[in-house]
């Protein structure tokens, strides 16, 4: 940040990797999936990310498993926000996707033996790392910032995952109201610019949505007004057609429109989902 002279020297070192096949600047983290890092880039420190899809359709499960390819395999410090959700029962849920159990069996406690062993070796991988939840229910924004600071003073926090927006506003209930959120998320941006740490941000999506025949998220169906959307870089809306269609020819597919991408293209990036043990995976080519 600051002033730059377009000097022969800076325009080369800015255009070094410029038209590559590696679109992803260098200090930004990857997602861990492919296709959607060649999209947005990655993570970047200092960014607010915005995802947003109707209740069910698995954004919870989406950040869990974002959760685990960048605190789990790749080992950077993570932190959770999850108001609506205990940290036991998000703990539960990241160790059945990371040792691939049926999540009902496991919450039975009808696990085989096989089972068993799969889940202790998630549990030593979930311990190994540092995984941090923190489940105070927040009312809103200035409570989580404060809280946030603190967090990165502590650790060298590289993501932070708040889920939801709406349990953070008083006008949660209200489905016509747009929170206009500007002030609070331009604080957060300077957060996160302060301390380098990306932050990603759940949202519902309007229920009028639910009555719409075309069921595609779109970008004014977050209820959040234009001004906070400015302070946001990505917005991404999640879609599963057997979530809606029982028929559907698209069964096991999440589909992420990528409907603000300060990075390129809008478009579509489609990964697999797994409704037994919450795993989400790239396409196999």
């Amino acid at each position: 940040m600051g002033v730059h002279r377009l000097s022969r020297g800076y325009v080369s070192k800015v255009l070094k990797e410029f038209g590559s096949t590696e679109q992803i600047p260098k200090n930004a983290l990857k997602t861990g999936y492919h296709d959607l890092d060649c999209n947005i880039g990655g993570l970047l420190p200092g960014k607010l990310y915005l995802i947003g899809a109707q209740p069910g359709v698995g954004k919870s499960t989406f950040v869990y498993n974002l959760m685990l390819k960048l605190g789990v395999e790749k080992g950077e410090p993570v932190l959770l926000y999850s108001l609506g959700t205990s940290a036991d029962i998000v703990v539960r849920r990241l160790t059945a996707t990371l040792a691939k159990v049926n999540f009902n069996k496991a919450w039975k406690g009808t696990l085989d033996c096989m089972d068993i062993q799969r889940v202790a070796k998630a549990e030593k991988k979930l311990s190994d790392r540092k995984i941090f939840i923190d489940d105070t229910p927040y009312c809103n924004i200035e409570e989580l910032i404060s809280s946030a600071e603190k967090a990165a003073g502590n650790e060298p926090i590289k993501v932070i995952f708040i889920d939801h927006l709406q349990l953070l506003s008083e006008e949660r209930d209200s489905d016509h109201h747009q929170l206009d959120m500007a002030k609070e998320f331009y604080a957060m941006k300077k957060m996160a610019e302060k301390h380098g740490i990306a932050i990603v941000i759940l949202s519902q999506l309007s229920k009028r949505f639910e009555f719409w025949e075309d069921k595609c998220p779109k970008i004014q169906e977050f209820k959040i007004s234009t001004e906070t959307l400015d302070q946001v870089g990505d917005v991404i809306g999640l879609y599963r057609d057997d979530y809606y269609n029982s028929e559907s020819e698209m069964k096991g597919i999440m589909d992420l429109y990528i409907l603000k991408n300060c990075q390129g293209a809008c478009g579509v990036v489609q990964l697999v989902f797994s409704n037994d043990h919450l795993g989400i995976y790239g396409l196999k080519r």
